[in-house]
């Protein structure tokens, strides 16, 4: 079979879902805006014609993107993300036609200005099927309009050979966060309540591992709150590191204001760390308040140092949370089964043509 997608070539998601069906022996073609290889796939870079604003990048894109296709011949479109290669992919007009819907674009842009939602509702309905990766994603999708038997849930999951918990009881970290170091994951909240926690006699640490654009603002917040010497900023990590941290850590703290379904929260709960994290709907359907981890309101500090205290307080919690957490991803987030149900649908689709 032959697999043509348009996406975001530098993602890691991205590069773990077609390297897997690279290994596989299909024929991968990956249509992108970043210059990134990924074994086995056949990239097709395009160079931004417009580099100060990828909107538009995307739209003077799509005869050229249309040609690429025809030139291809796939059995099947696969695009990552409604609002730009999902509306690149809307426009070439070629069925089967595939788009995954990963967060922002369905949760956030879908209550911006009326382009931004006619813009994911015409991607949307162009698409032949549609993926998300987690329920409530799904249910906002049905909203548009989109017949239930065109959508199928499918979280990006967790390799299951590198993300595992610990066979040492004792742990080095007490809070890890691995969020990148960007606005919407709102690592501040995470630095105000670390410093209520300092003030309260607290005598742990706290481990920030990520890089972004809010880096040399948050070190700074941070030495204003009086925490040097107390904060670690361990900058970008690998996905190996980032297992190696998971494992070593007692909670994993999070208080991003959106997202789709997070990669890091299933690695967290592969790992063993309790988890803290923001009181969103993509969290809510992991975690279940005060049975395997704590939902917080996503701008409360104090409520997350009162949390982290509990949880502290609660050994038995946390042991007993750990093992819920791990059956939890056995069950539901495990990336190779994932894949494979999403190879299932690419069958039916190219059936379909």
């Amino acid at each position: 079979m032959r697999i043509c997608y348009l996406a975001d070539a530098g993602s890691i998601h991205i590069q773990r879902w077609i390297g897997y069906f690279a290994k596989k022996n299909y024929e991968i073609h990956l249509i992108s805006f970043r210059n990134r290889q990924i074994q086995g796939v056949t990239l097709h870079y395009l160079h931004p014609p417009i580099p100060f604003s990828f909107n538009l990048s995307y739209i003077f894109s799509i005869p050229k993107i249309r040609m690429m296709i025809k030139e291809i011949k796939p059995d099947l479109l696969h695009a990552y993300y409604a609002t730009s290669y999902g509306l690149i992919g809307a426009y070439c007009n070629f069925r089967p036609f595939l788009v995954t819907c990963i967060g922002s674009d369905i949760m956030i842009n879908l209550k911006k200005p009326i382009l931004h939602g006619w813009i994911t509702k015409y991607a949307l309905r162009k698409a032949t099927f549609v993926t998300s990766v987690s329920r409530p994603i799904t249910e906002r999708i049905m909203e548009q309009g989109i017949p239930v038997e065109r959508i199928k849930t499918i979280p990006l999951g967790v390799d299951h050979e590198k993300f595992f918990p610990s066979s040492q009881e004792q742990k080095e970290f007490d809070l890890l966060s691995i969020r990148i170091l960007e606005p919407i994951y709102n690592i501040e909240t995470i630095l105000k309540s670390f410093s209520y926690l300092k003030k309260d006699g607290f005598q742990g640490k706290l481990v920030i591992a990520g890089g972004g654009s809010q880096e040399r603002r948050l070190k700074k917040l941070s030495i204003s709150f009086g925490l040097s010497g107390y904060v670690n900023f361990v900058g970008a990590v690998s996905p190996d590191e980032v297992a190696k941290y998971l494992r070593a850590s007692k909670i994993y703290l999070s208080m991003s204001l959106s997202d789709g379904a997070s990669t890091s929260l299933f690695e967290a709960l592969a790992c063993g760390a309790f988890p803290i994290v923001s009181d969103i709907p993509a969290n809510r359907e992991w975690i279940v308040h005060g049975e395997n981890g704590f939902l917080v309101s996503p701008l409360d500090s104090r409520g997350l140092a009162r949390c982290v205290i509990e949880a502290f307080n609660n050994p038995s919690l946390m042991e007993t949370a750990t093992n819920k957490n791990f059956e939890l991803i056995r069950n539901k987030a495990i990336l190779q089964k994932n894949l494979e149900e999403m190879e299932s649908i690419y069958h039916l689709m190219a059936k379909e043509r």
